[in-house]
């Protein structure tokens, strides 16, 4: 039952907390190979803090919540973004209209300049 309650916060789009619940699991159960498997995945799946974190955190209105929110909620590229509509990005707690439009502006720019 608890691993159940885990892999859901990870479906959920929320690997983060996923990730702690699971190391909490193993503390528990240092053995298992399921819950050692389930770790492995996530950090595998993880985001490189220092990539879409840093552009993010460059946009006026974004701090580490937002941010985390974001990248949880499947905004893991500048690609990502510049797909998104602003409807896509208002699904994100704590992103409003104007945030949204900044984020695809900034991004759209970006995608824009580099090719």
């Amino acid at each position: 039952m608890k691993a159940f309650r885990i892999s859901g916060r990870f479906r959920m789009g929320r690997a983060w907390d996923a990730l702690r619940a699971y190391a909490e699991a193993l503390k528990h159960s240092p053995g298992d190979e399921g819950i050692q498997r389930h770790i492995l995945e996530l950090q595998a799946a993880k985001v490189d803090d220092s990539g879409i974190f840093q552009e993010l955190f460059g946009i006026k209105g974004i701090g580490k919540a937002r941010a985390k929110a974001l990248i949880d909620a499947g905004f893991k590229t500048a690609e990502d973004f510049a797909k998104a509509t602003a409807k896509d990005l208002m699904s994100v707690k704590g992103i409003t209209r104007k945030l949204a439009d900044d984020l695809l502006e900034h991004f759209r720019a970006s995608l824009a300049e580099a090719r």
